[in-house]
């Protein structure tokens, strides 16, 4: 009877770890593999530093302008407008006041941060703004 007891509990460890290893996979296929700091740069078409001051939200779709400080790359405006399509999986982490290194992207509605985007709050973008350098200030 023994037997029977610990085959019994070795068929529900494996299920179990099946079941766990295959949440496992799930979980981590749903993260995003964020890009280097030198294909991000080479890939956007706009890189700036700006502090947002302002957003609207129409259905999915956040409207997210920003008051440029400097750029790299992109327009030369002081102002921004950057698009991001938000889901339950994904909320724009863009908070009125705050300041971010920002990678975007040409789309249809402009310029669009995706949810694997390298962009973040400038507290946390230490390393990439030294790679980046001075920057150039906005001038319209």
């Amino acid at each position: 009877m023994n037997k029977k007891i610990i085959a019994g509990f070795a068929v529900v460890l494996s299920a179990l770890t099946i079941s766990v290893s295959s949440n496992f996979q799930i979980a981590e296929a749903a993260r995003c593999a964020q890009s280097s700091f030198q294909a991000e740069f080479k890939n956007a078409d706009s890189v700036f530093v700006g502090k947002v001051t302002g957003d609207t939200t129409e259905g999915d779709k956040r409207i997210i302008e920003f008051t440029v400080e400097k750029y790299w790359k992109g327009s030369n405006a002081k102002l921004v407008t950057i698009t991001v399509y938000e889901s339950a999986r994904f909320q724009s982490p863009f908070e009125s006041g705050n300041r971010y290194l920002v990678y975007a992207n040409s789309g249809d509605d402009g310029l669009t941060v995706s949810r694997c985007s390298r962009s973040r709050a400038v507290k946390y973008a230490t390393d990439d703004l030294k790679k980046l350098g001075t920057g150039k200030a906005p001038r319209r």
